[in-house]
């Protein structure tokens, strides 16, 4: 089929096609989620005086809401529409589970469905959770900033109804910005009892969406590679950190002239090559204190890689530099550093010269697998959460990126309460003034399976009552007073609570 003949079908089926043809997301329960969305608050808001009105607290704001999470958005639309600037949420991923936070199984019943939504049929699981989530995330877009962001956690279950949700419904397909592969397990056996039959789950998704006004990140979250690339074996005496530095700042600017060139070939004068392992050698080094000595001196530890292209720019020079490294300007205004006794005999010389640093601290890309979710993570803050607690270094990296040191963050299924330990955290090191809203409804643990009695002990011996709501904000208190003692910084360490009284809330 041409092209003229595809676009002469389309326009065609254009033209026959009516409204109820339209591209959409229908699931049984929607007239009734966006009823939901229509109606105004049904609870009162009552404050935790004794709570609210201690020293660290009364002047704190710094926010903690125990109640229905649809609820508590309908209020914070009266006082925060459209001033939070970053939302993070971890929703219940329709696994057919129940786990400590929260029952996870949204499979009913067909006549539960009829009688709740007037319909004859569905797949009960799905229309639920989309029930479910379609209210709470129409409602919540409307607290970002013409900038915010939103990112919501999620698995296989239901990432492809939520992206279509999400782009059909909430924020629009043009303000989708990224599916974040998040790698959250190892491959141990007990994950490859399935290697059989199925690929074992090693990974969950962070859908990211944009509002209209959202431009770029406020940083870049780098981190550190592990391992040391072997190809990094030259060491460059007589470099230094200032010479390092006045390199970098040659490398980014826009534009490279002549005088740029010469200026740089005098910073490498005098700088020599040896073999790194004669280096270290030299120094005594070895095992991990080699290892720890290298990524400390990476500014000065260099490789070499091939450049064809660059190649005859260097051929063409009358003269070679007279020192061990030396700069030049490619034809697309690069500046690339090289060595000058390469060999010119070679069709592609390992000449050009790249700083170990400029790869051992990497940008994030849309597959997070730098992020330990194993081993500790279950006691960060103080508390263990057997079941569910995000890495805080997750929550740290999407607020740190997307937040400005006055912002507002927003979690309104906060569980474990990371996202509040995250802003502590990052406010703790950069002096801001960030403020969280936590959002978590106050739901029992029950001793159903022997995993969750013994849980119940750990939270008695803890002086912790059952409660998810009572974890979090006791993991927020044991958080602010660990990050208060390490770090002595003058930031918000309070928080304020409020209830919702439920007697009135409908659940779908």
């Amino acid at each position: 089929m041409t092209a003229k003949m595809l676009n002469d079908n389309i326009e065609y089926l254009c033209e026959q096609s009516d409204e109820s043809e339209n591209y959409s997301l229908n699931f049984v329960g929607k007239k009734y989620a966006k009823y939901l969305c229509e109606t105004d608050a049904e609870t009162k808001i009552i404050p935790d005086e004794a709570h609210n009105n201690l020293s660290e607290n009364i002047n704190s704001n710094n926010i903690y809401i125990k109640g229905d999470n649809l609820e508590a958005i309908k209020h914070l639309l009266k006082t925060h529409r459209g001033k939070i600037k970053c939302i993070y949420i971890d929703p219940p991923y329709n696994t057919g589970s129940e786990n400590f936070a929260y029952n996870d199984n949204f499979k009913r019943k067909k006549n539960h469905l009829i009688v709740s939504y007037g319909q004859t049929s569905c797949n009960s699981a799905h229309s639920a959770w989309l029930a479910f989530m379609y209210p709470r995330l129409k409602l919540a877009k409307e607290l970002l900033s013409p900038d915010g962001v939103m990112f919501i956690s999620i698995d296989d279950n239901e990432v492809d109804n939520l992206k279509l949700l999400c782009n059909t419904e909430i924020f629009g397909e043009e303000n989708f910005v990224n599916c974040i592969a998040v790698k959250m397990s190892e491959p141990t056996n007990l994950k490859m009892s399935h290697q059989w039959s199925r690929f074992p789950k090693l990974k969950e998704y962070i859908l990211f969406y944009k509002n209209y006004g959202f431009k770029k990140f406020t940083c870049i979250d780098k981190y550190k590679e592990e391992k040391w690339d072997k190809e990094n074996n030259i060491f460059l005496e007589n470099m230094t950190l200032d010479k390092r530095q006045r390199l970098i700042e040659f490398q980014s600017k826009e534009f490279y002239t002549d005088i740029d060139v010469k200026e740089v070939n005098k910073i490498f004068h005098g700088v020599k090559r040896i073999r790194l392992i004669d280096k270290i050698s030299e120094l005594g080094l070895t095992g991990d204190d080699a290892l720890k000595w290298m990524f400390e001196n990476a500014y000065r530890i260099v490789k070499t890689v091939g450049a064809k292209a660059y190649v005859p720019i260097v051929k063409n020079l009358s003269k070679l530099p007279n020192q061990d490294i030396g700069a030049l300007i490619s034809k697309d205004n690069v500046l690339f550093f090289y060595i000058t006794d390469f060999n010119t005999k070679a069709k592609d010389p390992r000449f050009r010269v790249i700083f170990a640093d400029e790869n051992i601290y990497k940008n994030p890309c849309d597959f997070w697998q730098d992020i330990k979710t194993s081993g500790a993570i279950s006691d960060e803050g103080g508390i263990k959460y057997p079941n569910g607690k995000k890495p805080l270094k997750l929550l740290e990296r999407i607020i740190k990126m997307t937040t400005e040191k006055n912002d507002v963050i927003l979690d309104f299924f906060s569980g474990s309460a990371t996202t509040a330990h995250a802003v502590m955290n990052i406010n703790a090191k950069d002096n801001g003034h960030r403020q969280y809203i936590m959002v978590q409804l106050p739901e029992k643990i029950e001793p159903t399976s022997p995993d969750k009695r013994a849980y119940i002990k750990y939270l008695e011996k803890e002086g912790i009552e059952p409660v998810i709501s009572d974890i979090g904000i006791e993991r927020i208190k044991r958080s602010a007073k660990r990050i208060k003692e390490e770090t002595q910084a003058d930031i918000d360490y309070g928080f304020k609570i409020y209830s919702l009284d439920s007697n009135k809330i409908n659940d779908i």
